[in-house]
């Protein structure tokens, strides 16, 4: 996450730092020090109800314009769904866990985009959790999601159990084990921030001045 944001303070001038920013910031919000709270996670669900929450508090304003930048989330408590799902992927290795960040193409009303969503994954041994702080509650059921297999990146379908565990990924009339997908390399993440830059910058895609 480190270079992501080191990335996004280039780009932006006039933030504060963003570690030592959220670090205050959760500080004041939650009464304890970001450190101690990370080591206090040794329970892989409560931590990533524990990310979604820190993200819904800190980050409350949705900005598809400014919310992919790190500088901005310091700056204005702004964030979109790229940056929020790094930040859960980031908290949770922090706090010890495997973690990692899909695109979405068809979201849990089966409604379909061209990657239009990312979402952080909790990676436990055979079962696998989306964390999406765009969702009312923690755990969401994603109907497509963009993976990496050792064929390559696959449009995937997942597989879930009764509690919203991804127990497989079906692709095409196969059903691959959690083990056998793995999240979006970091080259292919950091490349979307990029793409939306591109999107929102003056004479972009979106920014035609």
């Amino acid at each position: 996450m480190a270079l992501l944001v080191a990335d996004s303070y280039r780009e932006v001038l006039g933030a504060p730092p963003f570690m030592p920013w959220l670090e205050k910031a959760y500080a004041k919000a939650f009464s304890e020090p970001l450190e101690a709270a990370l080591a206090h996670q040794k329970e892989p669900l409560a931590a990533a109800r524990w990310a979604f929450t820190l993200v819904k508090r800190l980050l409350p304003h949705f900005s598809l314009e400014e919310g992919y930048e790190f500088a901005y989330a310091a700056l204005k408590g702004e964030r979109q769904c790229l940056l929020q799902s790094v930040l859960v992927q980031g908290l949770l290795e922090q706090a010890g866990f495997r973690a990692g960040v899909y695109m979405v193409w068809r979201n849990p009303e089966g409604k379909e985009s061209n990657l239009g969503h990312a979402v952080a994954v909790l990676r436990l041994e055979g079962r696998d959790y989306l964390v999406d702080p765009s969702e009312p509650e923690p755990f969401a059921r994603h109907l497509g999601l963009f993976v990496d297999t050792r064929a390559g990146y696959r449009f995937a379908e997942p597989v879930y159990a009764q509690d919203g565990a991804i127990v497989g990924y079906r692709i095409g009339s196969q059903v691959l084990a959690p083990g056998l997908v793995q999240p979006l390399p970091f080259a292919f993440v950091r490349s979307q921030f990029y793409y939306y830059r591109g999107e929102q910058a003056r004479g972009g895609l979106f920014r035609q001045t």
